[in-house]
């Protein structure tokens, strides 16, 4: 089957408007973008149509288009090129074909999905490796429309599964592999299966995960950022009271003890290297401002954990009673982090009950003070530390035995908070 037959076989001939006065005037052939159509693989489809062999010369085409005749930069975003061409709003065209929604944070003070800084930040990611596709899709769209695409929901970070046919998705392994149709990367057989196993995926977080994940790129709804956080934060600390034996200082703590690890590293590499008590700044400190709020897909990763029992509606949720009686965090001041770092020797374990048992907040505090855990550390190589923070000449120190300098030196370095008169 050619590829411009492709393009207009199975029922799928567009009532052309906008866009095939576009094709007109360009001598470009205009295909259909279909439901749930990842952009990227309608790039590809679109570039192939018009005997463009690879991204590269594709895009320098179209680039070349909107710079000479509708006097826009060089890199104008794909997205707001397309919605040009077919005669779309930008902002359904990035809430529908593209990863934005997804990756960019809810607390995006207003922004809107088409800003082109965002697009151009955004517009063009992958949240996977590479583009993936399911088979059983596929020969269904092969037999109904006479071409395979790539599906945006396939390309979501989590989602190992189709969730029509419940079958793996396989994963293209070449560079660029979106301007190909998955058809071809099929038949050449250039891709690789994914290494979750059905029992893993039916994970009630990940379920809860994926759940979430569907319903909001149907709804889209507004999300009331903060008040969310606060519900999150308050059930981290329930959670941990409610379970005494299991002490969770940060809702990544909690992430890792209670999602299936081979899935949580592959998807959110950042837990790779996490270390119990030790934060991750985009979980972590979604309230502090210290870094960026959360990406969506880390926010329902969140709740997935947390609140399993939620629905989407959770986004949006504001009951001003309920916020108004959640606790608020005490938090302490510098000279009451510095005297508990002292009196746990830094072990960050001891530090994180004592404020649970208290029902304070402080655990942030200390990182933002810049004070280390400890708690690995040898007896000797601890008192050195504090004995230098309480005025022992570095001479005399440095003649002890079983100190690991490396740590003695790196505490110093970033424990500045120590050594003021507190």
């Amino acid at each position: 089957m050619s590829q411009l037959a492709e393009a207009i076989t199975g029922g799928a001939i567009e009532s052309y408007t906008e866009d095939i006065k576009f094709g007109k005037q360009f001598s470009l052939i205009i295909p259909i973008l279909m439901p749930d159509e990842f952009l990227l693989g309608y790039f590809g489809r679109f570039g192939l149509l018009n005997g463009h062999p690879n991204y590269t010369t594709a895009k320098r085409k179209i680039n070349s288009i909107f710079t000479n005749h509708f006097h826009k930069e060089y890199q104008h975003p794909l997205a707001l090129q397309f919605a040009h061409i077919l005669n779309l709003d930008p902002e359904k065209i990035v809430a529908n074909h593209t990863l934005v929604p997804i990756l960019r944070s809810p607390d995006h003070k207003n922004i809107p999905s088409d800003d082109v800084k965002l697009l151009k930040a955004m517009g063009y990611s992958l949240a996977k490796p590479n583009v993936c596709f399911c088979e059983n899709c596929l020969f269904e769209d092969l037999n109904l429309i006479g071409h395979s695409y790539w599906r945006r929901f396939h390309q979501i970070h989590g989602v190992d599964f189709c969730s029509k046919h419940r079958t793996p998705l396989l994963m293209a392994i070449d560079e660029n592999a979106h301007y190909q149709s998955p058809y071809k990367i099929w038949k050449s057989g250039k891709f690789s299966k994914q290494s979750i196993t059905p029992s893993e995926y039916d994970h009630p977080v990940i379920k809860k995960y994926i759940e979430l994940t569907e319903d909001y790129l149907g709804t889209q709804t507004a999300i009331n950022y903060m008040d969310l956080i606060r519900i999150l934060d308050h059930r981290k600390l329930t959670n941990s009271i409610a379970n005494p034996l299991i002490r969770h200082s940060f809702i990544s703590d909690y992430i890792v003890d209670n999602t299936p690890n081979k899935w949580l590293v592959e998807h959110f590499p950042m837990f790779k290297i996490k270390v119990k008590n030790i934060p991750i700044f985009r979980i972590d400190f979604a309230t502090d401002k210290i870094e960026q709020a959360p990406s969506l897909s880390n926010l329902l990763l969140m709740i997935a954990n947390l609140m399993p029992e939620a629905t989407i509606q959770i986004l949006q949720y504001k009951n001003e009673l309920f916020l108004n009686a959640l606790p608020r965090r005490v938090t302490i001041g510098k000279s009451t982090a510095v005297h508990l770092y002292k009196k746990y020797g830094g072990n960050y374990s001891q530090i994180s009950e004592e404020l649970t048992k208290l029902k304070i907040g402080g655990m942030h505090f200390l990182y933002r003070l810049g004070l280390p855990p400890l708690d690995d550390f040898n007896d000797a190589t601890l008192k050195a530390i504090f004995d230098f923070f309480d005025g022992t000449s570095m001479i005399n120190i440095m003649q002890r035995k079983s100190v690991n300098f490396i740590a003695l030196e790196t505490v110093i370095r970033n424990s500045s908070p120590l050594k003021t008169n507190v």
